[in-house]
């Protein structure tokens, strides 16, 4: 199964939602666990008011964490995106025109 397969399964069984799963956008290297952003888009956003395990703000035992940003500015720079830089991309490519599910992957580039 690959890691979009697996979000993408995560998130509607622990979430309630159905997502499209975009780039992968970043991969922090740890010695215990791998860090892995993607962007993901909502197709069908059930509850977003409850986090993974149903609790706010609090993740799910297997680290999974949802956090919905509305697709504007505004909301993107008041966003604490982890790692940084994240916002910055995203405002990036808003401020052209491009919605943030279309940036490219960390894979099509050699990283």
């Amino acid at each position: 199964m690959s890691f979009e397969d697996a979000l993408r399964r995560v998130l509607h069984e622990q979430c309630g939602i159905e997502v499209t799963i975009g780039a992968l956008l970043h991969i922090d290297r740890t010695s215990d666990h791998d860090e892995y952003v993607f962007v993901a888009h909502l197709v069908d956003h059930g509850d977003l008011r409850r986090s993974c395990d149903g609790r706010s703000g609090i993740p799910a035992p297997n680290g999974c964490f949802w956090d919905a940003i509305e697709l504007t500015l505004a909301a993107i720079h008041a966003a604490n995106f982890m790692p940084e830089g994240i916002g910055a991309l995203f405002a990036g490519h808003l401020r052209h025109g491009r919605p943030p599910w279309t940036l490219s992957d960390v894979r099509s580039r050699g990283l």
